[in-house]
Formats: structure tokens, sequence, C-alpha cells
């Protein structure tokens, strides 16, 4: 039981940081877009 809460854990952990570095790279996308526009 213990290893399955580790597992699911270390799953979520996965996912956050890869949306987390995703957001940031949309962030900066959307950044380079609006003033390249400018």
């Amino acid at each position: 039981m213990y290893s399955f809460s580790l597992i699911c854990a270390s799953f979520l952990y996965e996912l956050l940081v890869q949306q987390f570095f995703f957001s940031i790279f949309y962030i900066k996308k959307i950044i380079f877009q609006e003033q390249y526009f400018k």
C-alpha cells in the first residue's frame, strides 16, 4: 500500500513538473509574439 501511494505521488509530481514547464514555455511564447507584433 505504501509503495502504491509512493508511485502515485511520484506520477502526480512528474505531471505537475511537466505542466509547470509547459506553462512557462507557453507564456514565454505569448510574450515573444506580443513583442514581435508591436
